[in-house]
């Protein structure tokens, strides 16, 4: 199964959506059924599956089981049996849930454990945003998020996500360790190091290469600033010890003036 966007769907469908969208605060029953019949049918595709949950929760508000918590760990196993036994079946049994009441946390969990299985990351990340307004004193959800969207390769919302949940709880090893694996992947990528080929061999080259031709001035052009982090990153997955390394990357990021970056390795 794949993500689908609204505007790969049928315009006739996309008129509905449109249609359902506007009637969410006035009729939000409609747009339940409306867009609860295109979910059915169009699975994958996350936009309209937003749209139902903004139409449920105006009908059924937000409020959380009371029990839910001390429910979740026995029903952790059942959830991984649905799903590794038929993950769209999966699927639809945590919708129905939802339609319910769209703050179940355990159906939300199930959406999660589904969709990775069918390898669609956004609704996956989807539903571990839910979670983290469901039970936001639950450290894992915001730790399951950060590394969805890194997995995923979008290290903006993996930043986002990490950075969110160290508001709340700023001693996190595995909030920090998602910070720091988000920069790495987004500095590499920024500095095109994601290429095939040998890391080891291009990372000797391009420092001999900047070595030669910055030796007797300053590093301030922001490119050449950029592929230096790029290649301290590397080094840092080396040596994650070497304090020097995390001075020189934050220094980079500064020539380069990218002030969020050079935050996130401090």
């Amino acid at each position: 199964m794949k993500k689908v966007a609204i505007t790969e769907l049928d315009p006739r469908l996309q008129k509905q959506i449109a249609g359902a969208e506007q009637q969410i605060k006035s009729n939000p029953q409609y747009s339940i059924e409306i867009l609860s019949g295109i979910v059915s049918r169009n699975p994958g595709c996350v936009e309209v599956r937003r749209l139902l949950r903004r139409a449920q929760k105006a009908v059924h508000g937000t409020k959380k089981g009371l029990f839910e918590g001390l429910m979740g760990g026995l029903m952790a196993g059942k959830i991984a049996k649905a799903v590794e036994r038929d993950p769209v079946a999966a699927l639809q049994e945590a919708e129905q849930m939802l339609a319910k009441r769209p703050t179940d946390a355990n159906a939300n969990k199930q959406i999660a454990a589904a969709a990775l299985a069918l390898e669609i990351p956004e609704l996956a990340a989807f539903a571990y945003e839910e979670l983290t307004e469901i039970e936001p004193k639950n450290v894992q959800h915001f730790i399951d998020l950060a590394n969805t969207w890194n997995n995923a390769g979008n290290y903006d919302r993996a930043l986002e996500a990490a950075d969110t949940g160290l508001k709340a709880f700023p001693a996190d090893g595995n909030l920090q360790e998602a910070v720091r694996r988000a920069s790495v992947n987004k500095t590499m990528k920024r500095g095109n190091w994601e290429e095939k080929g040998d890391f080891q061999s291009k990372l000797k080259d391009k420092e001999e290469a900047v070595r030669l031709e910055q030796s007797s001035r300053t590093v301030t052009d922001v490119g050449t600033a950029l592929e230096q982090a790029a290649a301290l990153a590397i080094k840092i997955q080396a040596q994650p010890d070497s304090l020097d390394l995390y001075r020189d990357i934050v220094r980079q990021f500064i020539a380069a003036g990218d002030l969020d970056s050079a935050i996130a390795w401090l």
